[in-house]
Protein backbone atom coordinates (compact mmCIF):
# COMPACT_ATOMS: atom_id res chain seq x y z
CA UNK A 1 0.00 0.00 0.00
CA UNK A 2 1.15 3.53 -0.65
CA UNK A 3 2.07 5.78 2.27
CA UNK A 4 -0.98 7.86 1.45
CA UNK A 5 -3.33 4.93 2.03
CA UNK A 6 -1.38 3.06 4.72
CA UNK A 7 -4.06 3.73 7.35
CA UNK A 8 -7.06 2.81 5.25
CA UNK A 9 -9.69 0.93 7.24
CA UNK A 10 -9.65 -2.70 6.14
CA UNK A 11 -13.42 -3.10 6.52
CA UNK A 12 -14.99 -0.04 4.88
CA UNK A 13 -11.95 1.05 2.79
CA UNK A 14 -12.19 4.68 3.95
CA UNK A 15 -9.06 6.70 4.67
CA UNK A 16 -9.19 7.41 7.50
CA UNK A 17 -12.14 5.34 8.76
CA UNK A 18 -14.77 8.03 9.32
CA UNK A 19 -17.37 5.51 10.51
CA UNK A 20 -14.92 4.17 13.12
CA UNK A 21 -16.07 0.62 12.30
CA UNK A 22 -12.56 -0.70 12.91
CA UNK A 23 -9.50 0.90 14.46
CA UNK A 24 -7.73 2.38 11.41
CA UNK A 25 -4.74 0.23 10.57
CA UNK A 26 -2.80 -0.89 7.51
CA UNK A 27 -5.02 -2.94 5.22
CA UNK A 28 -3.99 -6.55 5.76
CA UNK A 29 -4.90 -8.95 3.00
CA UNK A 30 -6.91 -6.35 1.10
CA UNK A 31 -5.78 -4.42 -1.93
CA UNK A 32 -5.39 -0.77 -0.99
CA UNK A 33 -7.89 1.32 -2.94
CA UNK A 34 -8.04 4.96 -3.91
CA UNK A 35 -10.81 7.53 -4.04
CA UNK A 36 -11.49 6.67 -7.69
CA UNK A 37 -12.11 2.99 -6.88
CA UNK A 38 -15.76 1.90 -6.99
CA UNK A 39 -15.35 0.15 -3.62
CA UNK A 40 -14.44 3.52 -2.12
CA UNK A 41 -17.57 4.96 -3.75
CA UNK A 42 -19.83 2.42 -2.06
CA UNK A 43 -18.10 2.88 1.29
CA UNK A 44 -18.31 6.66 1.04
CA UNK A 45 -22.00 6.41 0.13
CA UNK A 46 -22.60 4.26 3.18
CA UNK A 47 -20.91 6.68 5.54
CA UNK A 48 -22.56 9.70 3.93
CA UNK A 49 -26.00 8.14 4.28
CA UNK A 50 -25.42 7.12 7.88
CA UNK A 51 -24.04 10.54 8.81
CA UNK A 52 -26.48 12.82 7.00
CA UNK A 53 -29.46 10.68 5.90
CA UNK A 54 -29.51 12.74 2.69
CA UNK A 55 -30.36 10.00 0.16
CA UNK A 56 -33.80 10.74 -1.23
CA UNK A 57 -35.99 8.20 -3.00
CA UNK A 58 -35.05 9.88 -6.29
CA UNK A 59 -31.37 9.42 -5.41
CA UNK A 60 -31.96 5.79 -4.50
CA UNK A 61 -33.78 5.14 -7.77
CA UNK A 62 -30.83 6.54 -9.72
CA UNK A 63 -28.36 4.41 -7.74
CA UNK A 64 -30.44 1.29 -8.39
CA UNK A 65 -30.56 1.99 -12.12
CA UNK A 66 -26.83 2.72 -12.29
CA UNK A 67 -25.86 -0.36 -10.31
CA UNK A 68 -27.99 -2.66 -12.42
CA UNK A 69 -26.95 -1.08 -15.72
CA UNK A 70 -23.29 -1.45 -14.79
CA UNK A 71 -23.70 -5.18 -14.31
CA UNK A 72 -25.74 -5.49 -17.51
CA UNK A 73 -22.82 -3.89 -19.36
CA UNK A 74 -20.35 -6.14 -17.53
CA UNK A 75 -22.40 -9.16 -18.55
CA UNK A 76 -22.46 -8.11 -22.19
CA UNK A 77 -18.67 -7.93 -22.13
CA UNK A 78 -18.50 -11.42 -20.63
CA UNK A 79 -20.79 -12.84 -23.29
CA UNK A 80 -18.46 -11.41 -25.94
CA UNK A 81 -15.11 -12.33 -24.41
CA UNK A 82 -15.44 -15.24 -21.97
CA UNK A 83 -13.69 -18.49 -22.89
CA UNK A 84 -15.38 -20.53 -20.16
CA UNK A 85 -18.96 -21.68 -20.77
CA UNK A 86 -20.04 -21.08 -17.14
CA UNK A 87 -18.59 -17.58 -17.18
CA UNK A 88 -20.35 -16.77 -20.44
CA UNK A 89 -23.63 -18.18 -19.12
CA UNK A 90 -23.26 -16.19 -15.92
CA UNK A 91 -22.74 -13.03 -17.95
CA UNK A 92 -25.95 -13.73 -19.87
CA UNK A 93 -27.77 -14.38 -16.62
CA UNK A 94 -26.60 -11.02 -15.26
CA UNK A 95 -27.90 -9.27 -18.38
CA UNK A 96 -31.33 -10.85 -18.01
CA UNK A 97 -31.62 -10.58 -14.22
CA UNK A 98 -30.50 -6.97 -13.89
CA UNK A 99 -32.52 -5.88 -16.93
CA UNK A 100 -35.59 -7.33 -15.21
CA UNK A 101 -34.79 -5.45 -11.99
CA UNK A 102 -34.38 -2.18 -13.85
CA UNK A 103 -37.64 -2.67 -15.73
CA UNK A 104 -39.44 -3.40 -12.45
CA UNK A 105 -37.82 -0.37 -10.83
CA UNK A 106 -38.84 1.83 -13.76
CA UNK A 107 -42.48 0.74 -13.40
CA UNK A 108 -42.39 1.36 -9.66
CA UNK A 109 -40.92 4.86 -9.79
CA UNK A 110 -43.37 5.76 -12.55
CA UNK A 111 -46.24 4.62 -10.31
CA UNK A 112 -44.80 6.61 -7.42
CA UNK A 113 -44.15 9.70 -9.52
CA UNK A 114 -40.46 9.61 -8.64
CA UNK A 115 -37.90 10.68 -11.24
CA UNK A 116 -34.47 9.09 -10.73
CA UNK A 117 -32.01 11.90 -10.07
CA UNK A 118 -28.42 11.27 -11.18
CA UNK A 119 -26.08 12.05 -8.32
CA UNK A 120 -22.46 11.67 -7.31
CA UNK A 121 -23.02 8.11 -6.16
CA UNK A 122 -24.81 6.89 -9.28
CA UNK A 123 -22.29 8.61 -11.54
CA UNK A 124 -19.36 7.17 -9.61
CA UNK A 125 -20.77 3.66 -9.88
CA UNK A 126 -21.19 4.04 -13.63
CA UNK A 127 -17.74 5.57 -14.10
CA UNK A 128 -16.04 3.05 -11.84
CA UNK A 129 -17.45 0.04 -13.61
CA UNK A 130 -16.75 1.60 -17.01
CA UNK A 131 -13.11 1.83 -15.97
CA UNK A 132 -13.23 -1.78 -14.81
CA UNK A 133 -14.64 -2.87 -18.17
CA UNK A 134 -11.82 -1.01 -19.92
CA UNK A 135 -9.34 -3.01 -17.84
CA UNK A 136 -11.16 -6.27 -18.52
CA UNK A 137 -11.29 -5.48 -22.22
CA UNK A 138 -7.51 -5.76 -22.38
CA UNK A 139 -7.59 -9.35 -21.08
CA UNK A 140 -8.47 -12.56 -22.87
CA UNK A 141 -8.97 -16.25 -22.25
CA UNK A 142 -8.65 -17.57 -18.71
CA UNK A 143 -7.22 -14.25 -17.50
CA UNK A 144 -10.40 -12.48 -18.56
CA UNK A 145 -12.62 -15.18 -17.06
CA UNK A 146 -10.97 -14.95 -13.66
CA UNK A 147 -10.80 -11.15 -13.62
CA UNK A 148 -14.45 -10.80 -14.65
CA UNK A 149 -15.64 -13.20 -11.95
CA UNK A 150 -13.39 -11.56 -9.36
CA UNK A 151 -15.03 -8.23 -10.18
CA UNK A 152 -18.50 -9.77 -10.01
CA UNK A 153 -17.78 -11.16 -6.56
CA UNK A 154 -16.48 -7.85 -5.23
CA UNK A 155 -19.22 -5.87 -6.98
CA UNK A 156 -22.06 -8.02 -5.65
CA UNK A 157 -20.59 -7.94 -2.15
CA UNK A 158 -20.54 -4.14 -2.31
CA UNK A 159 -24.04 -3.89 -3.79
CA UNK A 160 -25.51 -6.24 -1.19
CA UNK A 161 -23.91 -4.20 1.60
CA UNK A 162 -25.11 -0.92 0.08
CA UNK A 163 -28.69 -2.16 -0.36
CA UNK A 164 -28.83 -3.46 3.20
CA UNK A 165 -27.05 -0.63 4.98
CA UNK A 166 -27.71 2.43 2.81
CA UNK A 167 -30.62 2.12 0.39
CA UNK A 168 -33.16 0.24 2.51
CA UNK A 169 -32.62 2.38 5.64
CA UNK A 170 -32.77 5.58 3.58
CA UNK A 171 -35.87 4.74 1.51
CA UNK A 172 -38.90 6.76 2.59
CA UNK A 173 -41.56 5.10 0.44
CA UNK A 174 -42.68 1.72 1.77
CA UNK A 175 -43.08 0.20 -1.70
CA UNK A 176 -39.59 1.25 -2.72
CA UNK A 177 -38.18 -0.08 0.55
CA UNK A 178 -39.98 -3.43 0.07
CA UNK A 179 -38.75 -3.72 -3.52
CA UNK A 180 -35.18 -3.36 -2.28
CA UNK A 181 -35.82 -6.03 0.34
CA UNK A 182 -37.37 -8.34 -2.26
CA UNK A 183 -34.46 -8.14 -4.74
CA UNK A 184 -31.76 -8.73 -2.14
CA UNK A 185 -31.96 -12.56 -2.16
CA UNK A 186 -31.34 -12.61 -5.91
CA UNK A 187 -28.17 -10.57 -5.46
CA UNK A 188 -27.01 -12.98 -2.76
CA UNK A 189 -27.69 -15.88 -5.13
CA UNK A 190 -25.65 -14.19 -7.86
CA UNK A 191 -22.77 -13.76 -5.41
CA UNK A 192 -22.82 -17.42 -4.45
CA UNK A 193 -22.88 -18.47 -8.10
CA UNK A 194 -19.91 -16.23 -8.85
CA UNK A 195 -17.98 -17.69 -5.94
CA UNK A 196 -18.74 -21.20 -7.17
CA UNK A 197 -17.50 -20.37 -10.65
CA UNK A 198 -14.36 -18.78 -9.23
CA UNK A 199 -13.53 -21.94 -7.31
CA UNK A 200 -13.93 -23.93 -10.52
CA UNK A 201 -11.65 -21.58 -12.44
CA UNK A 202 -8.84 -21.90 -9.90
CA UNK A 203 -5.58 -20.09 -10.47
CA UNK A 204 -4.62 -16.75 -9.00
Amino acid sequence: ASARHAGRCRRCYLFPCRSQCVEPRPAEGIECVGEDDWRYTFATAKVRALETQMLSDADIAAVVVAANQADIDNGELAVQKASNDRVRAFGQQMIEAHTAVNKSAARLVADLGVTPTPNDISRSIADGQAAERARLGELSGADFDRAYIDNEIAYHEAVIDAVKNVLIPSAENDRLKQTLVDVSPAFVSHLEQARSIRRELGGR
